[in-house]
Parts: C-alpha cells; structure tokens; sequence
C-alpha cells in the first residue's frame, strides 16, 4: 500500500491473494507501474490492484483467477486506444492473463473502449467486466471495433455504441442503466450507424428504464439465446438471430410489455 506511486522494479510472485495499492488517500497522486520484462505473478490467486493509473510494461497473471482493475480517485477509463485518466493500452492489455475480470466499480468514472483486437483481450479468458454504475457514468464503444472473449458493459448513465462489437468465446451483456433509477442524461443503449454485434454464447441487451435505439440497420446475432428486455427502436432493415449456430440452444425473447420498432 502507497500515498503515491507504487513501483514494482523487479518480478513479484505471490501465492495468495493478493492486493496492491497506489494512490489510497484517492487524491490522484499515485500510479501503480511495473517495470519492463518483470511479472506480477500471483500463483493462480486472485488479485486487486488500485491507483489512479496503471502502468503494464512487464505482464500480469492470475491464470484463471480473478483480477480487479480499479481507479482509486474516481477517474474516467480507456481501454485500447482511448487514452483516460486510467489506461489500459493494447499491448497492456495483451499482456495480462485472468480469469473473470473487472475493470472499474461504482466509485469510477466513464469507460470509453476504442480498438480492442482479439489478440489484445484473449489472455482474459473468463468474463470481463467494465463496470461504470457509479452515479453519471457511461460506457462508449468508439472508432474501431472491439472484440472480447466475454463482455458485460454496466453503467448508471448508458451505453453509446458506434462500432461494430463481438464476443468469441461466451455472452455479451449490455447494461445501460445499472442502477434502475431513470437519469437525466438517459439510460438508453444508442447504436449509431450500420451496427453488428455478435456474441459466441448468451446476449442480453438491457436498459431498465431507458430504451435501445439505432439510427441505421442493426444485426444482433447469438449463439444462444437473444433477450432484448426493453423497447428496441431502429430505423432501418433490423435482422435479429439467436441459435445462430442451428443447434436448437438459442431462443429470442422479449420482454413483457416492450415492442420491436423498425420504424
């Protein structure tokens, strides 16, 4: 545990749980850095590592254990090529190995994703996390398409998705209003343009008490089941498959009292 920064010059092995912490005054003067060619390696223990920043030069492994990635200041994240208070850049991402994994909680701030390649998040091998349900935040999916192995994406203040969106090995799942309480700034899922989300296993598209809405033609497409569990609008040819796979495992529900509007 460090006032500031917490640097890590050499490897770390753990056998344990374990936790490191930069910056835990939460006044944003401490990054969490790991030198070069070094490793953080817990054994296949779970693991909590907060800062205000992180800094991966060396690799980080929990094997098929837990990770949590949280911002100790309430600071706004990136992940691939968005840069944020807290980044997590592409070749760090790829360069981490966990199990169910979580990036943020209800005390950080916005998640803006921009160009996760499959190469970047397959070392997360169970499901990743973005959790952005602190009071006023949001999730955005910008610029370049991402690609997870699992993705749940929850936030207090919605989801704006301009880019296309897969999952290649489990569900994706799609929260925009984390809180269920009806927000000022909305609690909407926005696809805008020519969207495609794909997902490997289950997908669930959920806003609680905002809507889901897309301004061009949408694709959602999943291996298992499809559940749209608020009011779909789009605005143009909308194509909606579970069971994509054909094997009889995958069914398309909507929920009680919500319509599908093609416009």
């Amino acid at each position: 545990i460090a006032k500031d920064n917490l640097t890590l010059a050499g490897n770390l092995t753990t056998n344990g749980t374990t936790v490191l912490t930069a910056d835990n005054d939460g006044l944003g003067s401490g990054d969490l850095s790991l030198a070069a060619l070094k490793t953080i390696d817990t054994g296949g223990s779970a693991a909590t590592l907060t800062a205000s920043d992180i800094i991966l030069s060396g690799s980080l492994t929990t094997g098929t254990e837990a990770l949590n990635l949280l911002v100790s200041d309430g600071g706004t994240i990136g992940l691939g090529d968005a840069v944020k208070d807290y980044t997590l850049d592409k070749l760090e991402l790829s360069r981490i190995t966990s199990g169910d994994t979580q990036i943020g909680d209800a005390s950080s701030g916005s998640i803006t994703v921009n160009n996760v390649s499959e190469s970047d998040s397959d070392g997360i091998s169970g499901m990743l996390t973005l959790d952005a349900s602190k009071d006023k935040s949001s999730i955005i999916f910008e610029t370049v398409a991402s690609i997870f192995n699992a993705l749940t994406a929850k936030a207090d203040d919605g989801i704006a998705i301009s880019v296309d969106l897969t999952t290649d090995m489990g569900d994706m799942i799609l929260e925009g209003d984390a809180d269920g309480n009806t927000d000022a700034a909305g609690d909407d899922i926005v696809l805008s343009g020519a969207r495609t989300l794909t997902s490997a296993g289950n997908m669930t598209l959920d806003a609680t008490k905002g809507n889901i809405t897309a301004d061009s033609t949408l694709n959602l497409t999943a291996i298992d089941n499809l559940s749209i569990n608020d009011s779909l609008t789009t605005a143009g040819v909308t194509t909606l498959t579970a069971d994509s796979d054909g094997l009889g495992s995958g069914d398309l529900s909507l929920a009680s009292g919500k319509t599908i509007n093609t416009g």
